[in-house]
C-alpha cells in the first residue's frame, strides 16, 4: 500500500487528514471528454483557491508516492466535513479523484448540481431513506417487537417479500440513535429482531421499553450499482479507466 498524508493548519485550529493507502493495480487507458476535463479543472482551481484562502498553511507529505496513472484507492480520515475534506485531499495530488459520496448530498438543491460535475459515485444510505412507521411499538427486552396500529407487512416486508428475507431493513425508536435489524416479520403487528435490543442510552430499556414509542423504518439498500461504478472506474470491470477513487469510511456511511 502507498501512504499519502495531507495536512492543513487552519487559522484558529488544526486539521489533519491521514489518507492511508492506495492500492495500485494493473490498469487500462481511458480518454475523457473535453467538457469533463474543463469542468473538473475549473472546479479544482476554485477549490484550490478556497483552500489557500481558508488555511494559513498547507502541506502534502508523501505525494510523490502516489502513482500518476493506474487505479488508486484513497482511504481518508478523519472525516470532519463533507465539503472541505475532498478539496483538501485533491489539492495534494495531481490525479483526478472520484469520491464516493452520499446520494442525499447530490440531491441537495443548493450544491448538489455542482457536486455532479466532479463525477462522484453516489452511495445510498438507509438512514437517508428513513420513513415514519405507522402506529407505535413496544419491546420487552427480548428480540420480539409488538406494534399497535402498525402495518409491518406493508411497510417492512413490502407485501411481496419473504417474511424471513435477510434484507428486511432496520427499525429505529424515535429519540434513540441505534437502528435494530429486522430478522422476521410475524404479522402486521409483530416482528423479530436479529439481535437483542442494545442497552443503555442507545435504546429504551426497562419501563421505558414497555411503553409505546414512535419509530422509523430504515429500508434495506442494494449497492450493486455503486460497486459496478467502482469496479469500472478502477479498471476492474468492462470499460474501466484505471482511475483514482476516494473514500471517507466514517460516520453514517
Amino acid at each position: 500500500p502507498v501512504l499519502f498524508l495531507s495536512c492543513g493548519c487552519a487559522r484558529q485550529c488544526a486539521h489533519c487528514w491521514d489518507v492511508t493507502a492506495a492500492w495500485a493495480m494493473p490498469h487500462r487507458t481511458h480518454t475523457k471528454g473535453a467538457f469533463d476535463l474543463t469542468a473538473v479543472r475549473l472546479l479544482r482551481a476554485g477549490s484550490n483557491f478556497i483552500i489557500e484562502l481558508y488555511f494559513r498553511e498547507y502541506m502534502a507529505i508523501g505525494a510523490e508516492k502516489v502513482p500518476d496513472t493506474g487505479p488508486v484507492v484513497f482511504v481518508c480520515g478523519p472525516h470532519s466535513n463533507q465539503f472541505l475534506d475532498p478539496m483538501v485531499v485533491s489539492k495534494g495530488v495531481r490525479r483526478e479523484i472520484r469520491y464516493i459520496s452520499a446520494a442525499k448530498s447530490l440531491r441537495r438543491k443548493d450544491v448538489g448540481w455542482l457536486f455532479k460535475f466532479t463525477r462522484p459515485i453516489p452511495v445510498e444510505r438507509s438512514q437517508d431513506l428513513a420513513k415514519k412507521g405507522r402506529g407505535k411499538i413496544r419491546m420487552d427486552g427480548s428480540r420480539r417487537v409488538i406494534g399497535t396500529g402498525t402495518d409491518f407487512r406493508a411497510q417492512i416486508q413490502n407485501g411481496g417479500k419473504d417474511s424471513n428475507d435477510s434484507r428486511l431493513g432496520h427499525i429505529r425508536v424515535r429519540g434513540f440513535c441505534v437502528p435494530m435489524a429486522v430478522e422476521k416479520v410475524i404479522s402486521s403487528t409483530e416482528l423479530v429482531l436479529k439481535k437483542d435490543p442494545p442497552q443503555g442510552d442507545d435504546a429504551p430499556t426497562g419501563q421505558a421499553a414497555a411503553q409505546e414509542h414512535c419509530y422509523e423504518i430504515l429500508p434495506s439498500v442494494c449497492h450493486d450499482e455503486m460497486f459496478n461504478q467502482v469496479y469500472d472506474h478502477l479498471g476492474l470491470g468492462d470499460g474501466g479507466s484505471g482511475g483514482a477513487l476516494g473514500i471517507f469510511p466514517e460516520g453514517g456511511s
